[in-house]
């Protein structure tokens, strides 16, 4: 063959193989001739498929050929494969059925608008970087990591094709060996995807075993035909994406920690809004206390049975544990507030000494560290937050899309939440949480009865979806209430035994006779215990100050017949099982009780650890029961 007929005689302007064909003698009829006035390599698919396997063995050599005759190119550290508008027959790209893939690290390979008429495997492939841009897959095919370790190593893969007919796999690792039925942990490396869906065919996506240090790129995409498999999703973004229906078997999504700054972002709003804000607060602060003084000091009316108190106190003393979770996370807000406006009143006069202040203040580093604090998320939002500084920086148009930013940040986690609804109910609450935890953090403009709301659900049981919290909250109240009940509120002064009080709490009890067991009790009104031990005798009778109460009857009366009380033991034990009491204290009758309160502080405190218990028991229970309802 003459050198004139060696020349690549292709119409396409563009031709990347001139210089290549050149240096080739075909020995194949249908490798020398171009057809239709293209090469060989961009001659159409129609011609391609005609061919017999012996012209298809010989293409291929011919494409293994190219990339040999690109790698000895000279001065060049980058070496560019170019395999645009070309049309493949062949079913793998390594050299041979040993699947030692292609070692070209230092080259790119090009595959934009080219064509694959069978299922093409890449497997074991290192190169610097893939594109698949408006490629066709006619047949499928697939990126694997075979045999060892870091077989396949590619820096970049782009992946954006134009036709999948079949089913296309992006192996990493991870995969089931068929003889033993195990995961093989073997693991290859991509570091970078980026990623486009298909805009025709019926084929699916799937990526299998993405490892942490896999960047993948799937914003603003339709995902509807993608499956992610055995996949560690640290650095996968999904922002904006239509991920309701995207398949995640065995996914690990990453968690992170709470931002302690999440009441700070309330405040970044006009001047006029901030002083509104803050007025409304400490107003509500205000009137919460003298309520809380009222009910406090409020007396009963001796003439007035307790029974007959019980359930106004339950009602008053609701309202104000509704008040004090309220003040907690106003409270909050007064802190953060003060904090920011005097961390600016530093950095103006005292520069050096508001550069150290200023790093206690909310920002994106300060961010705590307790385990309970975190929730599940996608890389995006750790890729928001870590552009901020601080919160308190961004002008007006930067918190604008920092807010429409949260907005579909917010979204991706609804849908994520709906995605695993019927699938894993646990991992659908922990969305949930997330979806509601950004709602809170996000600075959109709302009132102070939506963001408290939220605020209190976040910190009672973490939405309902963290049954540890609530228990903490249980026990932390019934501790609490243990001291008071032991050392301010003693035994003896502020409540009293009864008949049904174990003997063991009882001081002496082994010493008593059953004559000298008290048989009855009954406290016709609460009065203070002081008060009785004043009256130190009735009628022709010696009173023992220790034993001996004298009650009133319903007409305001002094009692005749005196009664006796035992004493209780001054111990943390009794103001423990004091405590533990009142958890059924507003529902039980007056001659079951073990203690008998006697004065208006351990009646409100009471009724006060009641709502308590009963408010985080019921949280502790309802976010137990959605971890363990699937």
């Amino acid at each position: 063959m003459n050198e004139s007929e060696n020349n690549c005689e292709c119409i396409y302007s563009q031709c990347q193989f001139v210089d290549f064909l050149k240096t080739k003698n075909f020995e194949r009829e249908n490798l020398q001739k171009p057809n239709n006035g293209y090469c060989i390599f961009h001659s159409l698919p129609e011609t391609k498929e005609k061919f017999t396997l012996k012209e298809k063995e010989d293409f291929e050599t011919l494409v293994f050929d190219y990339i040999d005759y690109k790698k000895q190119e000279k001065d060049k550290t980058d070496v560019l494969i170019d395999f645009s508008n070309v049309v493949f027959t062949q079913e793998r790209f390594f050299r041979d059925k040993k699947k030692e893939g292609l070692n070209l690290l230092n080259a790119e390979l090009d595959f934009t608008k080219a064509v694959f008429l069978k299922n093409i495997r890449f497997d074991n492939i290192k190169c610097k970087k893939i594109i698949f841009q408006d490629t066709e897959f006619l047949d499928g095919g697939g990126i694997k990591n075979r045999e060892k370790d870091k077989n396949l190593q590619i820096k970049s893969l782009i992946f954006k094709p134009y036709r999948v007919d079949s089913d296309f796999v992006i192996d990493i690792g991870q995969y089931i060996n068929r003889d033993t039925s195990l995961i093989e942990l073997k693991q290859g490396i991509i570091e970078e995807i980026q990623f486009e869906n298909h805009k025709i065919g019926d084929g699916y996506i799937f990526f299998i075993g993405l490892n942490k240090d896999t960047e993948a790129h799937f914003e603003n995409m339709l995902l509807d035909k993608v499956y992610f498999q055995n996949c560690n999703l640290e650095k996968c973004y999904f922002l904006n994406a239509k991920i309701e229906n995207t398949e995640f078997r065995s996914c690990e999504f990453p968690w992170r920690l709470d931002l302690k700054w999440i009441n700070s972002l309330q405040w970044k709003s006009t001047r006029k809004e901030k002083i509104k804000k803050s007025i409304l607060i400490f107003i509500i602060f205000i009137i919460g206390l003298i309520l809380a003084f009222i009910v406090m000091n409020s007396g009963i009316n001796d003439e007035e049975d307790i029974s007959e108190m019980t359930f106004f106190f339950l009602v008053v003393i609701s309202f104000l544990l509704l008040l004090l979770l309220l003040l907690i996370g106003t409270l909050n807000i007064i802190i953060e507030f003060i904090l920011y406006y005097f961390a600016k009143i530093l950095q103006k006069y005292v520069s050096c000494i508001s550069t150290k202040v200023s790093a206690l203040l909310p920002n994106t580093t300060n961010i705590h560290k307790e385990k309970l604090k975190k929730h599940i998320s996608i890389a995006d939002e750790h890729k928001i937050f870590n552009q901020l500084e601080s919160v308190n920086n961004l002008n007006k148009t930067e918190m604008i899309k920092f807010q429409k930013t949260l907005l579909s940040l917010e979204a991706s986690y609804s849908q994520l939440q709906n995605n695993f609804k019927e699938k894993d109910f646990q991992v659908s609450g922990d969305f949930f949480y997330t979806k509601r935890y950004i709602q809170l953090v996000n600075p959109v403009e709302k009132s102070l009865v939506e963001f408290h709301l939220l605020l209190i659900h976040h910190l009672t049981n973490g939405f309902g979806e963290r049954f540890v919290k609530p228990f903490i909250w249980l026990f932390m109240t019934f501790f609490i209430f243990t001291v008071i009940f032991t050392f301010i509120l003693k035994p003896n002064q502020h409540y009293i035994a009864t008949p049904n009080t174990p003997l063991y709490l009882v001081t002496g009890s082994k010493l008593l006779t059953d004559e000298e067991k008290p048989s009855s009790y009954r406290l016709d009104a609460a009065k203070s215990f002081m008060n009785y031990l004043d009256i130190n005798q009735t009628d022709n009778t010696k009173i023992d100050n220790t034993k001996v109460l004298v009650g009133f009857n319903k007409k305001g009366d002094y009692s005749i017949a005196s009664q006796k009380i035992l004493q209780l033991k001054d111990s943390i034990f009794v103001g423990s099982l004091k405590s533990l009491s009142n958890i059924a204290y507003p529902f039980s009758i007056n001659t079951k009780k073990w203690f008998q309160d006697i004065t208006k502080e351990a009646f409100t405190a009471s009724i006060l650890e009641t709502v308590f218990l009963w408010y985080f028991a019921g949280a502790f229970m309802l976010a137990l029961w959605r971890r363990i309802k699937r």
